[in-house]
Formats: C-alpha cells, sequence, structure tokens
C-alpha cells in the first residue's frame, strides 16, 4: 500500500510537470530562440521520468527489500482492499480516455496504435497513457499481493507486491527517459514525409539535383529540410520569361550597338538582379508546396548548392556558338571590323572562350538575338553607307558615286580615329584614284 501511495503521488506530480511543459511549447519564436520552445514539451516529461524512477520507483524498492527482512503483522485489510478499488476504477476510466485519444491521432496519421506510441509525435499524451497503464498494472499487482497475504497470512507477499511495483514504474521511467531523449537529441521525421519531400524536389525541372536531405522534428509537427542545386538553364529561361525576351534582346542590340561597356555592364547587373529574385521566388514556392504535401511541416530550409564548377565547351559547341554569332551580326547589318572578337563576344553577353556548354540546351538559336529587322529604308541607307568606292547608287553618276565613295571614307577614316586606329591613305579597288 506504500508502493501504491507513492505512486499515486508521483502520478500527480508527473501530470503537473507535462501541463509546464505543454504551456512553455505554446510560446512562439523569439530572437534567442527564432524556432520557438516546442522542445520544452520534452524537457518536463524527462524530469517528470527521473522523478517516476528515483522517487517512485526508488522508494518502492527500498520499502519493498525492508519489508522482506523485517517483516510486519498483518491488520485488518478490508480499507486496502477499498482504496485499491476506487483508485483502479478512476486510473482505467483515464487510461480508457488517453487510449482513445491516441487511437483518434494514430489514424489521422495512418498508424496502428502501437506505431503511434513508439514513433508518433505527441509525448505528452503517449506519457500520460504510460503512466495509466503502469498505474493500473500497479493497482492490480497490489490487489493480487495483498490477497494472498489475507489468505496466506504471511507478510512476506506485500514486500514482494512492493517490489514488483516498483520494477513496473522503472520500466515506465526508462521508457519515458529514453523516449524524451531522442526527441531532445534530434529525431528525423518519419520516412514516408520524407520521401514525399524528396520526390517532390526531384520532379521540379528548376532543380537539377537535390543532396544532403536532412529533416528533423523541432517540436510536434515542425520540421526542417535539404539542400538543393538549381538547374541553370531552366531557371534562365524562366527569367527570360518574367523579363520578357524580346524586351532583352532589343536591350542586348542597343547596348552592343553603343559600344559602352558601363551600359552592357549595368544591363547585365540588372539581369543578374532578376535571376537572384527568381531564385527566392522558386525557393518560397517549393517551401509552401512542401507545407501542403506534408501538412506537418512548418519550418523548411532549403539551401542551394554550389553545384559543380563549369566545364569549358567542347569544340562542337564552341563551332555553334561562333556560328550562332556570327549568325546574329549578318542579321544585325553592323559594322564590326574595328572590334576585335574577344571584346565583340564581351559586348554582345557572349564568351566564347568560356560559356557554359550550350548541350543542355534545346536548340542553339536560344542563345541568338532575335530583333527586329530593319525597314527596306533603313536597309537601303545601310547598302548605301557600306558600298564600296566606285558603285553607282540608284539614280547616280559616275561623278556623284566617287563624291559619295570619298565622303563615305572620309567618315570612316573619322571613326578609325576615334578608336584609336592609324589613318592613312587608303585607295579604291577600281578607280585608281587616291584620296587623302
Amino acid at each position: 500500500m506504500l508502493a501504491e501511495a507513492v505512486h499515486s503521488l508521483v502520478d500527480v506530480a508527473n501530470q503537473v510537470l507535462l501541463r509546464v511543459g505543454i504551456r512553455k511549447a505554446e510560446k512562439g519564436p523569439t530572437k534567442a530562440h527564432p524556432f520557438g520552445y516546442s522542445r520544452d514539451q520534452f524537457v518536463w516529461p524527462l524530469i517528470s521520468a527521473v522523478g517516476i524512477f528515483c522517487c517512485g520507483a526508488g522508494v518502492s524498492f527500498i520499502h519493498g527489500v525492508q519489508g522482506l527482512f523485517t517483516p510486519h503483522e498483518v491488520g485488518n485489510l478490508f480499507w486496502s482492499f477499498v482504496v485499491l478499488g476506487v483508485s483502479f476504477a478512476l486510473e482505467s476510466h483515464s487510461l480508457a480516455v488517453a487510449v482513445a485519444t491516441l487511437k483518434k491521432r494514430a489514424t489521422r496519421q495512418g498508424m496502428t496504435l502501437w506505431t503511434y506510441v513508439k514513433t508518433g509525435s505527441d509525448p505528452a499524451a503517449t506519457a500520460v497513457m504510460m503512466e495509466d497503464g503502469a498505474a493500473v498494472a500497479g493497482l492490480a499487482i497490489a490487489a493480487g499481493c495483498l490477497g494472498l497475504v489475507q489468505v496466506t497470512g504471511n507478510a512476506v507477499w506485500d514486500s514482494v507486491g512492493s517490489i514488483a511495483v516498483s520494477a513496473v514504474l522503472a520500466i515506465v521511467a526508462v521508457a519515458l527517459i529514453q523516449r524524451n531523449r531522442k526527441w531532445l537529441i534530434g529525431k528525423s521525421m518519419p520516412t514516408e514525409g520524407e520521401a514525399l519531400i524528396t520526390e517532390y524536389l526531384r520532379r521540379q525541372p528548376v532543380l537539377r539535383s537535390v543532396t544532403n536531405v536532412k529533416t528533423e522534428e523541432l517540436g510536434i509537427r515542425n520540421y526542417r529540410q535539404a539542400e538543393i542545386a538549381f538547374n541553370g538553364a531552366e531557371l534562365a529561361r524562366r527569367c527570360l520569361d518574367r523579363v520578357g525576351r524580346q524586351r532583352l534582346y532589343q536591350a542586348l542590340a542597343a547596348a552592343a550597338q553603343r559600344r559602352d561597356a558601363d551600359v552592357m555592364d549595368a544591363l547585365l547587373m540588372q539581369f543578374a538582379t532578376v535571376t537572384v529574385s527568381a531564385v527566392g521566388a522558386e525557393v518560397d514556392r517549393m517551401e509552401q508546396d512542401i507545407m501542403q504535401i506534408v501538412p506537418g511541416v512548418r519550418y523548411v530550409d532549403l539551401e542551394t548548392d554550389r553545384g559543380k564548377p563549369l566545364r569549358p565547351p567542347s569544340p562542337a559547341t564552341l563551332a555553334r556558338q561562333q556560328a550562332s554569332l556570327a549568325d546574329w551580326r549578318a542579321r544585325q547589318r553592323l559594322d564590326y571590323s574595328g572590334a576585335d572578337s574577344d571584346h565583340l563576344a564581351d559586348l554582345v553577353n557572349f564568351p566564347l572562350g568560356s560559356l557554359t556548354s550550350l548541350e543542355s540546351v534545346d536548340d542553339a538559336e536560344d542563345w541568338t538575338f532575335k530583333t527586329e529587322r530593319l525597314t527596306g529604308r533603313e536597309q537601303q541607307q545601310e547598302a548605301d553607307n557600306h558600298a564600296p568606292a566606285g558603285a553607282e547608287g540608284p539614280g547616280q553618276t559616275p561623278a556623284d558615286a566617287t563624291a559619295t565613295a570619298a565622303a563615305g571614307e572620309g567618315q570612316h577614316g573619322h571613326e578609325r580615329g576615334n578608336r584609336g586606329e592609324p589613318v592613312g591613305n587608303s585607295s579604291s579597288s577600281g578607280g585608281g584614284t587616291a584620296t587623302k
């Protein structure tokens, strides 16, 4: 009876500690604890379990051992049976309520009761059920041992009952300590939920790979997740869709015609800003989707992986890039005779020696700059500006053609002077007439 009295006292103290843990776990995130205080609900049950082991099991065991060596006289056991009967009824009702609650939660998560008790995410309810079960078992043991004392008149059975109750309390305490220890150290989420999240991430076109997947339950239904590497080509396509391909191509063409490195740098920096913003938008989208797939997920931590270094393009890829650049030059009808190929590649954002391989792109034409074609009048003007000396245009006499060629040569010489090129004598290929 003393063992059961101690058991009941420890049980009440344990329920109070569980309540304290639940209240503290409800506190929201703070600067010192950005993920909240959800793990507090594992600290207080751990303290309770230690109390059950030391006070409940320890005191009952010591009392039982003392009774074995110093037997006491047996008195009237009527009131002892009454107390045990009332306690058994109350503890059985509490146990039934705890089991029904756990069954409902296990059903919602698609688990059996036993699986939920072992791996479920509600330590407080599980602790209540285990303690109530231990109380019912202890009361049954105490009643049986008192019955043996009543029948045999030997008080040793009372001491045996105390030792048996202490063993039950010790088993429950160790189980609770081990369970709360796992939660405090860090426990991965159930494999089914982790598999759903990993499969979702691997189906995303914008991701190249999903590596180093780690999940952890921070509390009841709070998890964290994983490292990802973005697919640069797919991300670039989405950025182009957001900015507008035609708009970007026209801006690049205009910057290339101006031959101003600062303008091109500013344009590329602006596009890089859009790309970084797109990465953040994709991460936010995937985090929200993960919270929908596994409703218990509250915190999602997707870290971008640096990925593999860029490899230089193969000769075939480099040839396709050069052909694409040459095609763009021809369609733009621009004169790049005074610019070296490396500088030209920088101007049009086409670094031939270091571009990522186009083998992952469906069509190399995606890398060309598709701007509007010149009108007929502008084409004629471009043709006149680039006509060789001595060539006759529509409605021109040979003398007019010679004058036009001389004026054009003077203009080209002025442009070469502005670029730092030497301006010397040049001769027309057909007339043999030299101009200075």
